[in-house]
């Protein structure tokens, strides 16, 4: 990975952590871990994956989950807890059979990190049924670094006090003034067009130079083709992240506005719609800065972790065998392979791709602290006004 990807990401890492607040506290315990922890390179694969699954949390609190003042499902998702066992971290393939290679390698098995429970609490809550937390983005499909494949979401929501908002954005909107929410509106949906844009230049330059650093295509016929399809991509991307500069300054400038506004004009009536808005929305901050955390670690990992590849390939080979000879049962012997060999395509996968889905995780995770930080302007005028109100 070239020495702007570097940078780039560095800046990102440097702007999460100046306004972190508990999540970067959460998050350096797994910082802290990457640096002491027996080097392990498919453990990072796990980092960034777990953080692109906090990204697809986030984008389906943003933009998919209904909200109301009375939704029972916000008090849930943010009371605190002392998270200690989560039963469906053992269906996770890693978990369940990292004991078998940490066995073939020597090493003591690795335990799921306060992080990776938080994860799962969140979505045993958000969804029907929680999703396949093991899925790793394609470089086809800009949407699943946003959403789970084949998840449902738990849309059963109430609005007995006030009204129901599709959306958390759509509620946030509804607390500006009347006649700024159509403008913010348009804005925000340009603003969305632009950014999507963007993102899916930055998958496919990262697909393209993953082809042309590898070494099979060093001789190819289309090289050429491919590093000239790469220029026109990279001098997109350039336009295109001036427009989105541009239609990123249009939006925020109105959500900071309307911010103003409302601190001449509150309607105390949308208190409480406020209230539980602004805690999804320290929610949404949160987890996106212990993506940006699992990211940083897997960065430290990852390099630590290099020269391991090999061994791990060979203990999952070794581990199906210990599988065949020791499993209690049929049942038990093909649940376990079919892990084994699911963490075998994962680590594959992951020695060739992580880098690129960690930077465009990392692009995700920083916009998302970004505009929620505008959106908590306008949460906390009315909250701040409620309280002081009640004095």
């Amino acid at each position: 990975m070239n020495l702007k990807f570097w940078n780039s990401l560095f800046a990102i890492f440097l702007i999460v952590n100046l306004q972190a607040g508990q999540g970067f506290l959460e998050g350096s315990k797994e910082s802290l871990s990457s640096l002491t922890e027996e080097p392990n390179f498919e453990n990072q694969i796990n980092r960034i994956i777990y953080g692109i699954d906090f990204i697809r949390i986030n984008s389906d609190l943003l933009n998919r989950m209904p909200i109301s003042e009375d939704a029972v499902w916000i008090d849930k998702i943010t009371q605190e807890r002392k998270l200690k066992n989560i039963p469906e971290l053992k269906y996770d393939p890693f978990f369940y059979t990292n004991g078998f290679t940490a066995m073939v390698l020597k090493t003591q098995p690795i335990e799921p990190s306060d992080i990776v429970k938080n994860l799962y609490f969140q979505a045993k809550i958000l969804y029907l049924k929680i999703p396949d937390m093991y899925q790793m983005p394609s470089f086809t499909d800009i949407k699943s670094y946003i959403e789970f494949k084949n998840s449902k979401l738990n849309r059963q929501v109430k609005a007995i006090h006030g009204n129901l908002f599709n959306t958390l954005e759509e509620a946030v909107i509804s607390l500006t003034s009347d006649q700024k929410q159509e403008e913010i509106t348009e804005a925000k949906s340009e603003y969305q067009d632009i950014f999507d844009e963007v993102a899916k230049l930055k998958i496919k330059i990262e697909k393209l130079e993953i082809w042309l650093d590898n070494d099979v295509n060093q001789n190819s016929s289309k090289k050429n083709s491919k590093k000239a399809e790469l220029e026109v991509a990279q001098k997109e991307l350039e336009q295109k992240e001036q427009e989105l500069e541009t239609k990123e300054e249009i939006f925020f400038k109105l959500l900071d506005d309307s911010a103003k506004d409302l601190e001449n004009n509150v309607d105390l009536s949308k208190a409480k719609l406020a209230e539980k808005t602004q805690k999804v929305l320290e929610l949404i901050k949160n987890n996106a800065i212990l993506a940006s955390s699992l990211f940083g670690a897997a960065t430290t990992g990852l390099i630590r972790g290099r020269g391991r590849i090999a061994d791990e390939f060979s203990a999952i080979s070794r581990a199906k065998t210990i599988v065949k000879l020791s499993a209690n049962s049929w049942q038990e012997k093909q649940k376990l392979i079919k892990m084994l060999e699911d963490r075998e395509e994962r680590l594959k996968n992951g020695s060739m791709y992580a880098m690129p889905i960690l930077g465009v995780g990392s692009f995700y995770a920083i916009k998302q602290i970004s505009l929620v930080n505008k959106y908590l302007k306008i949460t906390e005028v009315i909250t701040k006004a409620k309280a002081i109100n009640a004095k």
